[in-house]
């Protein structure tokens, strides 16, 4: 939690490559969804509300569904 004043840190995004944590854990067999989820730790409460998208739907793309290219932009803007 951020104090009163404090600047959040900005972090730059990490540049994708085929060394990139989460590539290699979808080559490993983690599913893409739950690849990002441990890299970036974002609870699905959270998925929900800020790229509201219904958890339901997250539960859809683990046993298969594909995303939709808005969901996908959602996803990417969070993360």
């Amino acid at each position: 939690m951020r104090r009163k004043g404090e600047r959040p840190i900005v972090t730059p995004p990490e540049a994708w490559s085929e060394t990139h944590v989460v590539a290699r854990t979808m080559r490993e067999g983690d599913h893409w969804l739950y690849a990002w989820l441990a890299q970036r730790t974002t609870p699905l409460h959270v998925i929900e509300r800020k790229a509201r998208i219904p958890r339901d739907r997250l539960d859809a793309f683990r046993t298969g569904a594909e995303p939709t290219p808005e969901e996908i932009e959602r996803l990417a803007a969070l993360w």
